[in-house]
């Protein structure tokens, strides 16, 4: 299904996980002038994607951008890439087209692409959300700790957590899907990652955007056994995708919501 009817069809079956606050809930901000806590939609499933091999579009980029400061990660319908959106800018990274060939980045309009998958908010982090800063920077491997760490001190417990973080990439590597090497047979983890095209880089500027589940049991927007959803972008460099593996440099931001609890 394409255009406006299906991004109307799709939209409705989208799963609405609903974190805002009554007070909260609509406008930027509170009634009494505090950070609401964004919405977070997952459009399809990390199931469906990796076990039941589900690739099929589940809603178009443009439905979710209409709306300002969206942010978003996820895959392209059929696995043919990756999604970032920061702030309402849609980054596309595609595969190499051929061997040898370079991965493709483009940054483009929420109009011309569909999700097989996305988990997406929309919240201005100036006014929705607070700033953290991490003079000591950060990397993936400690990540999810300390957003925990900082999700409980801000009341958002049994909560998704979207957040941004702005910073230098000491190092960075990217995963980017290729459904074309998805092999046969029932999805899972390893297969999956074994579709995947891999891209290091080192002392880039660049911006993460991720989502936490830190409440018990699976989500549907997390990979098994970790807790956090994390794309990253680096604007001068033209790239994005999974961040697989990252450190960040002393001096990074973090934003992320705080409850109005």
């Amino acid at each position: 299904m394409r255009g406006a009817a299906a991004a109307v069809v799709m939209g409705l079956v989208a799963t609405i996980v609903r974190s805002a606050t009554a007070a909260g809930a609509s406008g930027t901000g509170g009634g009494n002038g505090s950070p609401r806590l964004p919405e977070v939609e997952t459009f399809g499933t990390i199931a469906q994607l990796v076990r039941d091999h589900d690739a099929s579009a589940k809603v178009d980029l443009g439905t979710v951008t209409r709306l300002p400061h969206a942010y978003a990660l996820g895959s392209l319908e059929d696995l043919r890439g990756e999604i970032t959106i920061v702030d309402g800018d849609v980054w596309l990274a595609y595969p190499p087209a051929r061997p040898g060939a370079a991965v493709r980045v483009q940054k483009a309009t929420g109009e011309s692409a569909s999700a097989a998958f996305l988990v997406a908010t929309h919240a201005d982090e100036r006014a929705d959300w607070t700033a953290v800063e991490l003079p000591d920077g950060i990397a993936s491997r400690e990540a999810a700790v300390r957003l925990a760490k900082l999700a409980r001190e801000r009341g958002l417990d049994g909560r998704p957590v979207p957040f941004r973080l702005d910073g230098v990439f000491t190092s960075l590597t990217l995963a980017i899907v290729d459904g074309r090497l998805v092999p046969p047979g029932p999805g899972t983890e390893e297969s999956m990652k074994k579709a995947n095209v891999i891209e290091t880089h080192a002392r880039a500027r660049g911006t993460l955007v991720g989502f936490c589940s830190f409440a018990p049991g699976a989500s549907t927007f997390t990979h098994p056994g970790t807790p956090c959803h994390v794309h990253a972008v680096l604007p001068e460099d033209r790239a994005t995708g999974h961040a697989q593996d990252f450190v960040v440099a002393p001096g990074a931001t973090l934003w992320m919501p705080t409850s109005t609890r």
